[in-house]
């Protein structure tokens, strides 16, 4: 769920853009001119002039990289002190825009990378999730039979324990009787003794240490006084692997194996990606705008401008590329080499 945010990041580059702007301003610049009559001989003088502004714009940008934007902008002019030809001044336009870019940036494959790759890296987490929880198993079977080894480890020393104690017992009496035939069978058997009885010690610290590991992957405390019953017994039945079918079953279900394949098909599409920014900048842009004018005429009569009336375009093809490339095509070919290493990585 976490990973799936980012396929909602990628996609958010195609969603519209609203902008709204309200503005107040207030200009006031003092300007000096020639008066022959004033004892200075220059006097000052300033025009207030008082606007509000409003502008809404919308964009969307599509698939292939090409982004329209229609906005509309409307500012009101007031004047003081004097007499102007409109006193309020509205100015408006309506502008229609579209930019398409030519090389980087351009095409469906390059804009949908980012998504392309969110996904399978939402579909990854998922396998490693699967891989982290087939590995709990797999370590609880282990820990399993390592208990279950370490157990009869003990029990068969046990018994050799057992049965040296008893070859010690009676070559310690015929040593007592002096019925030994060889001397050195009693220490033979001594030695043998302590060093099975040094085995068993060894043995049964390993099986406090196994169960430990059992008790601590699942969840229990290493002092726990809840026993472990051991259940399950292993078959004594010889089992015949059929290795080919183990491996084809292993490249269509392994986790790990299925998330080296979804790491490929990601840096294949960041391969896509690093090509298409490793082109110059060259756009395509188109400008339409209509420009209206209306207000007050010192007479207070309302006059403004034919819709259509004056207009304004712009059509043109800009060019900007780094001398070099050297940062783009230096990525490109990182990209490359993930490719490579990720099919030597999946082999």
């Amino acid at each position: 769920a976490i990973a799936n945010t980012d396929v909602d990041v990628a996609q958010s580059v195609f969603d519209p853009t609203l902008g709204i702007g309200n503005n107040w301003h207030n200009n006031e610049q003092p300007a000096s001119f020639l008066t022959p009559t004033d004892p200075f001989g220059a006097r000052f003088r300033g025009t207030r002039i008082g606007d509000y502004a409003f502008d809404i714009g919308l964009a969307q940008r599509n698939t292939v990289g090409g982004t329209l934007k229609l906005d509309y902008a409307d500012t009101v002019s007031r004047f003081h002190p004097g007499v102007f030809p409109l006193n309020p001044e509205d100015r408006n336009s309506l502008g229609l825009s579209y930019t398409q870019p030519l090389l980087r940036g351009a095409g469906a494959a390059a804009n949908l990378a980012p998504i392309v790759i969110a996904r399978l890296n939402t579909e990854r987490s998922y396998f490693q999730f699967k891989d982290s929880l087939q590995e709990l198993v797999r370590g609880v079977i282990e820990a399993y039979w390592n208990v279950y080894f370490a157990h009869e480890d003990v029990a068969a020393r046990r018994k050799q324990v057992d049965q040296a104690k008893e070859a010690y017992d009676k070559a310690e009496g015929g040593a007592k009787t002096g019925t030994l035939k060889d001397p050195g069978e009693y220490p033979q058997s001594k030695a043998a003794y302590f060093n099975f009885k040094a085995s068993l010690t060894a043995a049964e610290g390993n099986l406090l240490r196994r169960k430990a590991a059992l008790q601590n992957i699942l969840g229990l405390p290493p002092d726990s006084s809840q026993p472990l019953e051991l259940t399950t017994k292993p078959k004594s039945a010889r089992i015949d692997p059929k290795w080919e079918d183990t491996v084809r079953l292993a490249q269509e279900s392994r986790p790990d194996l299925i998330e080296l394949e979804l790491i490929l098909e990601a840096d294949q599409q960041a391969v896509v990606l690093a090509n298409n920014q490793a082109r110059p900048q060259v756009d395509a842009a188109m400008f339409y705008r209509w420009n209206g004018l209306e207000g007050k005429t010192p007479s207070r009569n309302d006059v403004e401008t034919n819709f259509g009336q004056f207009t304004d375009w712009t059509l043109g093809v800009n060019f900007s590329v780094p001398l070099g490339l050297r940062k783009d095509r230096a990525g490109l070919r990182r990209a490359g080499l993930l490719v490579m290493r990720d099919e030597a990585n999946l082999e």
